[in-house]
């Protein structure tokens, strides 16, 4: 249980996370590379998110509505969403001329888990209503959300140029 409440928590300073990335990101790249395209989108992406989910989850908190179509409306909104980034990400370095770094493979990949967590806990929402499978994705959805903020961070650091600090006379 603290695991979770920790994770949660935790899981609050993507937004900050993604900030940081972008300033680096403005930094550290002159020129589009997929992982700065990666980054700004993401960014954005996690802005959007944050500022939709409080007015989503309000909406979806009528009881007048029925358990089965707030869940459906929570989950499918959310799987789109994580589908829609993949496929903008993928399109963006397109529509840029990138070239595809395993930056993209990485991040892609990570959205796609999470479509399926996000699928798992709906099925067992439905069905099986089982504490165990419940468990699998409210940890994997924050592990993964923050897993791949610090790879996207740790790569855009590791990328950063710094240039030698000369003493003035």
């Amino acid at each position: 249980m603290f695991l979770i409440n920790f994770i949660t928590e935790i899981r609050d300073f993507l937004p900050f996370i993604y900030s940081l990335l972008f300033v680096v990101s403005i930094r550290s790249f002159k020129q589009y590379t997929s992982l700065s395209v990666i980054v700004v989108l993401l960014a954005l992406f996690e802005f959007a998110s944050n500022a939709v989910t409080l007015p989503l989850l309000n909406a979806l908190n009528d009881k007048s509505i029925t358990y089965f179509y707030r869940l459906s409306a929570w989950v499918g909104f959310w799987i789109l969403v994580d589908a829609a980034i993949i496929q903008t990400l993928q399109k963006a370095h397109v529509w840029l001329n990138v070239s595809k770094g395993k930056e993209l493979v990485i991040v892609q990949w990570a959205y796609t888990v999470l479509i399926c967590l996000l699928t798992m806990y709906y099925l067992n929402a439905l069905s099986l209503n089982s504490e165990i499978i419940a468990r699998i994705p409210q940890i994997g959805i924050p592990i993964i959300n923050l897993s791949l903020a610090g790879y996207l961070l740790f790569v855009a650091i590791k990328k950063l140029e710094l240039t030698p600090w000369k003493a003035q006379a």
